[in-house]
């Protein structure tokens, strides 16, 4: 059942923007919502038009979806879910809301979850019991295989790891730095002053998309960025080996906290937080 809920402020004031998905079979995004009241989840199907991202339709989620921190919608709508309760569990759920498969990541503390290839996905966390850092391939099936690569990273509490070729890329929200770690070596970027990152992407040529907000006026590199009275969209760009290579921010008239991002390959970048919203990269970085 799809239920839609043209222009109700209301309806979208009483839910949190949780993950934004890019569903490349219908060239759109797909929001996941959590009610502030609650906790029902909903997807938003959202529309890009003239003015950014507009939500045209609302699906209430199947309680099995309740915990959900990771989500993607495969061409044939099968939902795959990361759902972090006492330990984290991912789930192939098809469209009559049935199980076909779930499988207990124990004792792995997940990062990331990412496509290895159109049916695979990489599965980055730690290990509870010793702190190492690995990866983990899951297969159509819901079997897993470890990947003997060795992960070297300092001891943080990162937010999130992600992967790049051979090179693993943490986000420490707390120091505000990411650590690019290949081949038992790691190189620390501090981002500058009055940002706020809060998530990392891989973009389709091997870059890393830093996403987050600011308020004020602050120099990256050659490029200034102004935004006096409301905390703005902005988004870094590095290369594989660290090498800061481009900056871009959005002025709105509002506050936009933002929490994740979410790239369609390279050009095309969409946002959320307290609004999701999507603009357009310079393709050469």
């Amino acid at each position: 059942m799809i239920l839609s809920h043209p222009g109700n402020d209301n309806f979208l004031c009483e839910l949190s923007r949780k993950h934004i998905q890019y569903h490349k079979a219908s060239d759109t995004y797909i929001s996941l919502l959590e009610s502030k009241k609650d906790s029902i989840s909903h997807f938003a199907l959202l529309s890009k038009n003239s003015a950014g991202l507009t939500h045209n339709k609302y699906v209430p989620m199947p309680v099995l979806v309740k915990n959900a921190i990771f989500l993607k919608i495969d061409s044939d709508k099968n939902l795959y879910l990361l759902k972090k309760e006492n330990q984290s569990i991912v789930q192939k759920i098809n469209t009559t809301e049935n199980v076909v498969w779930s499988n207990n990541i124990h004792p792995l503390k997940v990062f990331s979850v990412s496509e290895n290839s159109p049916e695979e996905f990489l599965i980055i966390g730690k290990n509870n019991n010793d702190s190492t850092y690995f990866r983990k391939v899951l297969r159509p099936d819901g079997s897993l295989i470890s990947d003997l690569t060795q992960i070297y990273l300092p001891k943080r509490k990162f937010k999130k790891i992600v992967n790049s070729g051979n090179t693993i890329v943490a986000l420490d929200t707390f120091t505000q730095t990411l650590i690019f770690s290949e081949n038992s070596k790691f190189k620390e970027k501090q981002f500058p002053n009055l940002l706020k990152i809060n998530d990392i992407e891989v973009l389709e040529n091997g870059n890393i998309l830093a996403g987050g907000y600011f308020k004020g006026e602050i120099q990256i590199g050659q490029k200034a960025h102004y935004s006096p009275n409301f905390n703005n969209a902005i988004l870094l760009t590095y290369d594989k080996a660290g090498n800061f290579l481009f900056s871009q921010s959005v002025t709105k008239q509002r506050d936009e906290f933002v929490e994740g991002v979410e790239s369609n390959g390279n050009a095309e970048v969409a946002y959320f937080g307290s609004y999701e919203d999507v603009l357009y990269r310079d393709q050469t970085h």
